[in-house]
């Protein structure tokens, strides 16, 4: 069953309630700028629509989506047949690309789980501009612009997203308002697992390149926790492409535990 119809307001309601101060304000004890970075960290209660902004001005702006695209590619390549089903698998070129786990033979799982660039550089080669293009559109993906290569635009632009685009994209996900088969939701949701405890599960997905001559960093994804779910984006922003991949998940567990969202440690 295809679930085609979008809640009203969408992003545009989240644009609004930031605008009109609805969100929390910014604090003063900035963790990004503890960290020497900037960033934004967005957090949507999916029942209630609370929202909750730290650095609003970043969380409107958008960004190019990086490896956090392959959540939206995964789904597109299920629903065109490029990916077949979960067992889908590539051979690895031979080419080193100087990561040992990237230096092998992929399933869907590794490659989403090591993110693995070349292996989804040739799902988007095999869906093609054309379908890719209409899957976007249909997605409401950022600014829908895949107008630069096909195995690039997500990682070199002009696709562009911005974290409060990246909440309500994950919220659709978990809704089951994108135009997609509840079955494709549903595993991309277990390929982005990243740990589960007692009554809750946290789910995610990184990405990491340059834009601006800075390097850019994301997680993005959804907590389920007492029956509730939460979707939320984290993005960082900073000179050292090391310090931005080391302290992602860490930061973002620290902001989902100071509202709530993830148990404590």
């Amino acid at each position: 069953m295809r679930h085609g119809a979008r809640r009203a307001g969408g992003v545009a309601a989240l644009l609004l309630l930031v605008c009109a101060g609805g969100a929390n304000a910014d604090r003063p004890d900035d963790p990004f700028r503890a960290r020497g970075v900037e960033g934004a960290f967005a957090l949507l209660e999916t029942a209630s629509g609370k929202l909750t902004v730290v650095n609003r001005r970043l969380a409107r702006r958008r960004f190019f989506p990086c490896s956090t695209f392959k959540i939206a590619n995964t789904l597109v390549g299920l629903e065109t047949g490029v990916i077949p089903d979960e067992h889908f698998s590539q051979r690895w070129d031979g080419v080193d690309r100087g990561r040992p786990e990237w230096n092998r033979d992929q399933d869907l799982a590794s490659a989403m789980k090591f993110s693995v660039v070349w292996f989804y550089q040739e799902v988007a080669r095999r869906i093609g501009r054309e379908r890719m293009s209409r899957w976007v559109a249909k997605l409401g993906y950022g600014n829908r612009d895949i107008s630069g290569a096909i195995d690039g635009f997500w990682l070199l632009g002009p696709l562009a997203i911005s974290p409060l685009e990246q909440v309500d994209f994950m919220r659709r996900l978990r809704a089951g308002e994108l135009p997609v088969t509840a079955a494709h939701a549903a595993l991309v949701l277990r390929l982005i697992e990243l740990e589960r405890g007692d009554g809750w599960v946290f789910h995610g997905k990184t990405g990491q390149c340059r834009q601006d001559r800075h390097s850019i960093g994301w997680l993005v994804g959804s907590v389920d926790r007492g029956g509730a779910v939460w979707t939320y984006a984290l993005f960082v922003r900073g000179t050292s492409a090391d310090a931005i991949a080391t302290m992602r998940r860490p930061l973002a567990e620290e902001l989902l535990r100071r509202h709530g969202v993830l148990p404590p440690r």
